[in-house]
């Protein structure tokens, strides 16, 4: 490793696509901080990626250097970080090299072990290589750094926890001036995306550990007890196995009654939160929950699952609600919507 008075951090930002979302959103809004922070330390920045604009929202600009790609990592990276004269690298998953060792000290960052389960067989022996070189790991909440601990026990000295957190530029309750403007801009939205009334809103990728199917079939569980309920929205991208949730409303008998949306911009999902009755998260399984963080900024009730991270994540600002349980999830659906004092008290405590 050189010696330098202006030390170069170099930032893998190869895996951000436009359709941002997880991984792709926290290095996006890590980007303008991290850079800025680096170069008030008298540092020069670089980052990786396929993509020149994946940095115009850092000014001052900084220089994009080409990554990503298949075998970008394995085949191509120590390479670029000894081109770019890296003194330290950045990673936002807990990847490296494995034949060519990195010139420079790296910090990865663990958001979960739960997408690599599937696979641990070969994923344990990745991420543990890269642990036992890296020089610190990140991981965004303390439930994360416990999962690490537990699976990679000689790792954890390494391990520091760095929470994610809202961008309070966007997620926040409306002011008293801008109002009326904002309940008219929520109003238009909702009303492109085919609901007349405060939604229950829901938030994140379409696949199998967001658990929409359970929270789809305890919305239609309390519709069929009588009771009356405003639109589920979904807003996220399709994911894997995302094709039984969408056709689960049909088969309920509830098409129309549940909403999906797609990805939508971040300026687009923080209106939403301002413009709806909830939040349902009851995903079975997460590394942090920042929808939950967005929500509280933005003054909206919690329904979320009783898992560690969103206890971590909401403490008492949430009605929680076992997310194995349907029974639960459409008990929890129907007090918050039907209970005004109860959503009042959680978003006080929020």
């Amino acid at each position: 490793m050189k010696a330098s008075s202006n030390p170069v951090l170099g930032i893998d930002a190869s895996r951000v696509s436009t359709a941002r979302a997880g991984i792709d959103n926290y290095v996006h809004h890590l980007l303008p901080g991290l850079v800025r922070a680096w170069r008030e330390g008298g540092g020069e920045v670089v980052i990786f990626s396929a993509d020149p604009e994946v940095a115009t929202h850092v000014d001052p600009p900084v220089r994009v250097l080409s990554g990503g790609g298949r075998g970008w990592t394995q085949a191509r990276l120590a390479g670029a970080a000894k081109r770019a004269r890296l003194d330290v690298y950045f990673s936002p998953i807990p990847v490296l090299p494995v034949l060519a060792p990195m010139p420079c000290p790296s910090v990865v960052t663990v958001q979960d072990l739960l997408e690599f389960r599937p696979r641990w067989w070969y994923f344990r022996r990745l991420i543990g290589h890269a642990l036992r070189r890296s020089a610190a790991v990140i991981c965004i909440s303390q439930a994360t750094e416990q999962d690490v601990a537990v699976a990679f026990p000689d790792s954890a000295e390494k391990l520091v926890v760095v929470r994610l957190a809202a961008d309070a530029a966007l997620f926040h309750e409306a002011s008293a001036g801008e109002a009326e403007a904002d309940r008219e801009a929520g109003r238009a939205l909702l009303g492109r995306l085919g609901s007349e009334e405060r939604p229950i809103l829901a938030v994140g990728t379409i696949q199998p550990r967001k658990n929409y199917h359970r929270l789809i079939e305890a919305y239609a569980r309390v519709l069929r007890e009588g009771q009356s309920l405003p639109p589920l929205l979904i807003v996220g991208q399709r994911g894997w196995q995302f094709e039984g949730v969408v056709d689960l409303p049909r088969k309920l008998e509830i098409e129309g009654r549940v909403l999906f949306a797609g990805h939508l911009e971040d300026a687009e999902v923080a209106l939403l939160m301002r413009a709806s009755l909830l939040l349902a998260a009851v995903s079975t399984g997460e590394g942090f929950g920042l929808p939950l963080v967005e929500a509280v900024y933005s003054a909206l009730p919690l329904l979320a699952s009783d898992i560690p991270p969103f206890r971590e994540v909401a403490g008492n600002a949430a009605l929680f609600v076992n997310p194995l349980s349907v029974d639960g999830i459409a008990a929890g659906l129907s007090r918050l919507v039907h209970d005004d004092a109860k959503r009042r008290e959680l978003v006080d405590v929020g």
